[in-house]
Parts: structure tokens; sequence; C-alpha cells
């Protein structure tokens, strides 16, 4: 007799309607004398329901810890259900929760959160209210938009205990765009201030998400006084005008001299001439001319007034890069 050497632990054929050979019921129960935890996978892995007969006859000498850990892990609300049925403890409920809640396995959170449903200790009676509050960074950061509202509405009552980390994690959704998610958490589970992640939003010119983080953070931040100017001169040094034109409604119409100064160095025109109707006195300084005569920003270099005198080293950088053009203009105004 030639025994087949393939693992027994292997996944179906999708192509094949007929299950394995081990599906037989002499397989599992012999399967089940050695490990009662491999039989419930078999059964959870390939849908088999005849799982009745192993918790009646094996229960007494079964970890309780090992069943749910395996109905979790393999997601499967069938076989929890039964569990919950049979009466089996359940020690390992908040882990549980928390596993699914990493796992994007709504249906598995719903079923261990749910006072519908009652769970026993290891002494057999009916567990009391977990005091436990589950960790949301990890499904903010993954985007478990369901996992995340659903836990905000189940835990209201300590919302605020929900991120570990909450200044990293608004970081983090600022910085990526992530706005649907950054609405569901702010203001209802936290209002903390995060001026990284406003830095970040600034730069790549993500407006919606400043102007909802700005209406919605902490509000005694948000006034014109408090409002970094740091905001407005890397939306200018980014060539952000949507953005620069939102705060510069919050700073009441103001610009700072340094957010012009940025856009003129970086060569961002729709940004300098934005700013220089309104604040037509602003003139980039010696620093910001060589930097936008070494990077070749010709139309900066252009805008100004021919009376203003620009410094020999704008020249030298010109000829250093090499830039035909920006040397001829220089040479124009000499």
């Amino acid at each position: 007799m030639i025994l087949d050497e393939s693992p027994l632990f292997r996944d179906p054929d999708p192509d094949s309607a007929r299950p394995p050979v081990f599906w037989a019921p002499i397989w599992r129960r012999a399967l089940a004398c050695f490990s009662f935890t491999k039989a419930l996978t078999l059964d959870v892995q390939y849908g088999a329901l005849e799982t009745d007969w192993l918790m009646e006859e094996r229960m007494s000498g079964v970890p309780s810890s090992h069943s749910w850990l395996t109905a979790a892990y393999e997601h499967s609300i069938g076989l929890m259900i039964r569990l919950q049925n049979f009466g089996v403890p359940c020690p390992h409920l908040d882990d549980i929760v928390q596993y699914a809640i990493n796992k994007n396995q709504l249906d598995t959170l719903v079923l261990c959160t749910s006072t519908a449903f009652v769970f026993r200790g290891l002494d057999g009676h009916p567990m009391r209210d977990s005091k436990f509050i589950p960790r949301l960074d990890k499904a903010v950061i993954k985007g478990h938009h369901h996992i995340v509202r659903y836990c905000v509405w189940r835990y209201h009552r300590h919302k605020e205990r929900l991120l570990k980390r909450p200044l990293e994690v608004l970081s983090y959704l600022m910085e990526h765009n992530y706005l649907a998610m950054f609405k569901i958490l702010v203001p209802k589970v936290t209002r903390l201030t995060n001026l990284t992640g406003l830095r970040a939003a600034c730069q790549h010119g993500f407006t919606a998400m400043v102007a909802y983080a700005i209406d919605h953070l902490d509000p005694s931040f948000c006034t014109p006084e408090n409002l970094p100017d740091e905001l407005m001169v890397l939306a200018a040094k980014h060539g952000h005008l949507d953005l620069l034109r939102k705060l510069k409604r919050l700073k009441q119409h103001f610009i700072p001299r340094k957010a012009y100064q940025q856009a003129f160095s970086w060569g961002r025109m729709a940004v300098c001439d934005y700013i220089l109707q309104r604040f037509p006195e602003y003139r980039p300084d010696k620093a910001d001319l060589l930097d936008a005569c070494s990077h070749g920003h010709v139309a900066a270099i252009e805008s100004l007034p021919r009376e203003l005198v620009l410094p020999d080293e704008c020249m030298d950088r010109a000829v250093k890069s090499r830039n035909a053009k920006m040397i001829y203009v220089l040479r124009d105004r000499m």
C-alpha cells in the first residue's frame, strides 16, 4: 500500500467540488483523539458542519481557548455561534475583539461585542461586561472605515481611549489626505492639534484636509493670533494658491513677507502675483534673488521692478548654472 505523502492540511482544489478524502467521519474522529484544534480547523477550512459530535464527545478534555481562537483565526462565524450555544468558556474574548479589529472582521466584532450573546468564563458562569477598550490605531492606518465607525459608536463612553497614539495617527491621516477617516475621528474621538500633520498637509496642498482640521481641531489653536505663519509659508513655497487663500481668510487677510519670499525663491509666479496684488511693498531679499538665479526662475527676475538693483552675485550664479536666458535677462537689467 502506497501512502500519499502530500500534506494533510492542504488547500482544496477550487476546480473540484468533491471534498478531500479525509473528510470522512472516521478521519475526523481519529484526528480528534490527538488534536481537537486540528479537527476543528479542518471543519472550518473546508466548510464542514458536523462539529456537534466533536463538541459533545471531546469537550471535557479540550482547552476552551483553542476552539475560540481557531474560529477567530479562520474567521468562522458559524463555529463561533456553535461554541456560544454549547456554552464553551471564552476566556480570550478581549483578544478576539482586538484581532477582529486588526483584521477588518466586522461580523466577528459585532458578534463578540453584542449584548444579545452570553459568553461564559472558565467557571461556567456568564461573564460580566468587560472593561476592555480596544485600540484602533492599526485599523485607522489600514483604512478599516466600518470597523472604526462601529467602535466609535459602540465605545462612545470611552472614545477618548480608542487611540493609543492619537497625535501620530492624526499626523498620518493628514499627511496622506485620508479625509474620510479623519472625519470619523475628529472631533468625535479627539481634537488634539498636530502641527506636524498640518505642515505635511500644507506642503502637499491638501486644502480640504487643512480646512476641516482647522475648523474642527482645538478651537484655541485656530485663532488668528495662534495660527502659525509657517503654514502659509509652506503653501506659498509649494505653489498651493487655493490653500493660501483659505489660510489668508483665517489670518484676517494677512500674508507674511516670508511667504512671498519663499514663493519667489521657488518660482511660484501665480502665488507671487496674488501676494503682490495685496502687498505691493513686498520684495525678495538677497538670498531669495540668488536662489532664483541659481535655479533659473527667469519669470521671477523679470517680474521685479526695473529700479531694483540686483547684487553682482546674481550674474555669478547664472553663469555657474549655465542658463543663457537668465544671463541675458540679468545683463539687460545692468
